[in-house]
């Protein structure tokens, strides 16, 4: 399962590029399925209209109520995308990783920083959907490998709190010194 929690109706997020990737993807991996969950499904769902037939019935729209569901999700995905220009950081990457599936993201913004290994995801050329499933294809078979997910988690805590908070106490104690 290709996925994507982006908001499908902020144009920077760039879903429209992921769904038309999708319909590529289809043909290469017939048995991939796309799930977008977004905050507010409506305009998700119109953007699955532009799927040929065959890849349609293999997208859907998931309307999600919790964070326990969202986390099921992650962990069910063998790849998250985040195909987004001017990301000012990318949560959904540490998301995943954090959850051990490995992931895409836009070669712009803050994306690159948390995307900085090939052992947990690629990078692609933003507003282009053929680069984007060249890379989703690349990662779908990262995702088959059994070290991946432990290559996600520990790539993942770079960004937890016990690991940059104290560093940002002390730029915050030597701005007030």
């Amino acid at each position: 399962m290709v996925l994507c929690t982006a908001a499908s109706d902020d144009p920077r997020k760039r879903v429209d590029v992921l769904v038309a990737a999708f319909g590529l993807l289809v043909r290469e991996r017939p048995d991939a399925r796309l799930v977008l969950a977004p905050p507010a499904a409506a305009l998700a769902a119109r953007l699955l209209d532009s799927l040929d037939r065959e890849a349609r019935v293999r997208a859907e729209v998931r309307a999600i109520s919790d964070s326990d569901e969202l986390a099921a999700l992650y962990r069910s995905a063998a790849v998250t995308v985040l195909p987004s220009v001017d990301e000012a950081f990318g949560l959904v990457l540490v998301e995943s990783l954090a959850a051990g599936t490995p992931v895409v993201g836009s070669d712009h913004g803050a994306i690159p920083e948390v995307v900085d290994d090939p052992s947990i995801g690629r990078l692609f050329s933003p507003g282009d959907p053929a680069a984007l499933c060249r890379e989703l294809l690349e990662v779908l078979d990262l995702a088959r490998d059994p070290a991946t997910p432990s290559h996600c988690r520990a790539s993942a805590y770079r960004w937890d709190w016990a690991a940059i908070g104290p560093r940002h106490e002390e730029v915050y104690a030597a701005l007030i010194a």
